[in-house]
């Protein structure tokens, strides 16, 4: 799945103050480049510690041609959610757990305000945490989508489908 680097997140749906960072596709062009060990380390950490939005499936990495059958049970494990990373602006940056596989199989190098924010972190070490910030963001996206009394009213009014 394809999104661009620091593109406005609209995975599931649009979520304002949140951009996407390595949902890297083949076919679609990428940054190459290093990024230092610690940075490294400290997305290991994160796609442990620290994942948000898991899912039931997974997403193979499509850049080394794989099957999902052919993915061990710890690739389907790295493949399966999201790291959410603030960055020192308020800007959160949404990346694929496989973003791990990227850095180091692939050498993506990420945008570097995204490296600059990995650099920073400190895992709860400012109490953010992007499990709770997930959960509060995906709730109030879908309390504005649930159509209101108001809403269904005017709806039933102009004859549409409420």
């Amino acid at each position: 799945m394809f999104f661009a680097d620091l593109a406005p997140y609209d995975h599931v749906r649009e979520l304002p103050g949140v951009v996407h960072v390595g949902w890297l596709a083949v076919g679609q062009p990428f940054t190459r480049g290093s990024v230092t060990p610690g940075v490294l380390d400290k997305l290991r950490l994160a796609e442990r510690d620290w994942r948000v939005c898991q899912t039931r499936g997974f997403h193979p990495c499509e850049l080394c041609g794989q099957d999902e059958e052919d993915c061990t049970a710890e690739q389907r494990w790295l493949a399966s959610a999201e790291i959410w990373l603030r960055g020192s602006s308020g800007i959160i940056y949404s990346a694929p757990t496989l973003i791990v596989h990227y850095v180091s199989e692939h050498q993506y190098r990420p945008p570097e305000e995204f490296l600059q924010a990995v650099d920073a972190w400190q895992p709860g070490g400012d109490g953010w945490d992007p499990r709770a910030v997930s959960e509060r963001l995906f709730e109030e996206s879908s309390r504005a989508m649930r159509p209101t009394p108001r809403k269904r009213a005017r709806k039933a009014r102009s004859g549409e489908r409420a």
